[in-house]
C-alpha cells in the first residue's frame, strides 16, 4: 500500500488529462456493477501506481498508471478463461505507443 493515495490532479499529471478520464470512466462502471474493495499499490518496475478491485481477497481487476499511459487488468478465473479461449478470435488486443509487451500465453 502507498504511503499516500495519488489525488486525482497527480494522476492527471501523470497519465493526461484524457486518459484520466478513461480512469475515471472505468472506476464508475465498475463502483456501479460491484461491491469490492479497492486500493492503490506502487505499481512495480512497469508503473508507477496500481489501483486494485478486490473482493474476498482476490484481485478482480486493475488499473495502472504511468506516464502518458493507463493499462487495464481483468483477472479470469478457470471457468471465464475457458468461455475467453473458446471464443478469443472474437476479441482484439488494442495497441498503444505506451504498451508494455504481453506474453502470448495470455491470448
Amino acid at each position: 500500500m502507498l504511503d499516500k493515495v495519488p489525488t486525482s490532479e497527480d494522476l492527471i499529471a501523470l497519465i493526461g488529462k484524457t486518459l484520466f478520464e478513461v480512469w475515471t470512466a472505468l472506476c464508475d462502471m465498475i463502483e456501479k456493477k460491484y461491491d469490492m474493495e479497492h486500493l492503490f499499490n506502487n505499481g512495480g518496475k512497469a508503473w508507477k501506481y496500481e489501483y486494485k478491485y478486490r473482493r474476498d481477497g482476490k484481485t478482480l481487476c486493475a488499473l495502472y498508471g504511468r506516464e502518458n499511459c493507463l493499462g487495464f487488468m481483468v483477472i479470469l478465473g478457470k471457468n471465464e478463461r475457458t468461455k475467453f479461449e473458446a471464443d478469443k478470435q472474437n476479441y482484439s488486443l488494442i495497441k498503444s505507443d505506451c504498451e508494455i509487451p504481453i506474453p502470448q500465453t495470455y491470448f
